[in-house]
């Protein structure tokens, strides 16, 4: 009785007590893109431990890995089109092309400073990828037809300029350009590649 009363004392834990009144799926979230970033594997086990609470818990709220990782992905997907977003807001709007070079570098830049989430985010899956991939994809497209570039297909062109810019952060992140070449170099690798497909678009 002793060791329950100094334990327990009659009042839940701090921690228990919020994750009780609906806290824990935030929790959860907040310690799988820790172990995300760690470069670790997703588990629900390794969760459930890392923030106090039993597997079934972690199970109540994410019944799968898959799921979990897919919610992260949606949200991440967010946070990547957001950082294209604002790349291209850098430049001004009657730079249409220049607009277009920076949405790629804006990708490439994001992937490069999250190479674990960037992962996740493109593991693909039995359904591919999110609907929250969307809207990255878009904003490439948009930029495409702003150039407004005669004979040239847009959606043909945004496949080429994303598969581009996803091969370059890849190839990085995989360690194929290690002692080859370092950021700076990276960055304007990208800088001309961009530009290579820019001039598709320059009519």
């Amino acid at each position: 009785m002793k060791l329950v009363s100094s334990c327990y004392n009659g009042k839940m834990p701090r921690r228990s007590a919020a994750y009780h009144h609906g806290h824990l799926r935030e929790a959860v979230l907040t310690a799988a893109a820790a172990l995300v970033d760690e470069g670790e594997p997703l588990g629900l086990r390794e969760l459930g431990r890392r923030i106090g609470v039993s597997h079934a818990a972690v199970h109540h709220h994410f019944p799968t890995v898959e799921g979990l990782a897919s919610e992260l992905a949606a949200t991440w997907f967010g946070d990547l089109d957001r950082a294209m977003a604002a790349a291209a807001d850098a430049i001004a709007p009657g730079k249409p092309l220049e607009r277009f070079r920076a949405l790629g570098a804006g990708y490439v830049r994001y992937a490069l400073e999250r190479p674990h989430r960037y992962r996740l985010q493109f593991r693909g899956g039995e359904t591919g990828l999110p609907s929250a991939a969307d809207a990255s994809f878009h904003r490439v497209l948009e930029a495409v037809v702003a150039c407004g570039a005669r004979g040239r297909d847009p959606m043909a062109t945004t496949i080429l300029a994303w598969s581009a810019m996803h091969g370059l952060a890849s190839l990085w992140i995989d360690g194929a350009f290690r002692k080859r070449l370092d950021r700076r170099a990276m960055d304007a690798l990208v800088h001309t590649i961009t530009g290579l497909i820019a001039e598709l678009l320059r009519a």
